[in-house]
């Protein structure tokens, strides 16, 4: 591979940045949220949801973040009753939330059923989220 020179190994490297680069929107309002999202349009495209924000603002933040073109990571650590968190990421698919996560403590069959929710979206929708 040829040496790379000026503007396009520091265009690698923003986009590289870019993507892999997840910026944590820690706040309960959708004014502070979008000062933040303002603030780094362009530079960074993928956000962390956490409770916080999500509890706050809903399905509202997750919008917001995908009106500024970014990308969102749910991060609920979802840990309850198999069936309940497996019904909870079906939601979340339905609403094509780019990355969640759940708690191992969960267990076996509570995973197993997150899996199985994640499968069923993306027959549906040929899509799937990184759970």
């Amino acid at each position: 591979m040829g040496e790379m020179h000026g503007s396009k190994k520091t265009e690698l490297k923003q986009s590289s940045m870019q993507e892999r680069l997840i910026v944590a929107l820690d706040v309960s309002t959708l004014v502070d949220g979008r000062r933040i999202l303002k603030a780094l349009e362009g530079v960074v495209s993928f956000y962390k949801i956490g409770f916080e924000f999500f509890v706050a603002q809903g399905w509202k933040a997750v919008e917001m973040v995908r009106g500024f073109g970014g990308r969102v990571f749910l991060d609920l650590k979802l840990h309850d009753i198999p069936t309940t968190v497996e019904k909870t990421v079906s939601v979340i698919c339905d609403h094509e939330v780019d990355m969640f996560n759940v708690h191992g403590l969960g267990g076996l069959d509570m995973m197993k059923r997150v899996r199985q929710a994640i499968d069923a979206s993306a027959r549906k929708r040929q899509r799937s989220p990184i759970a």
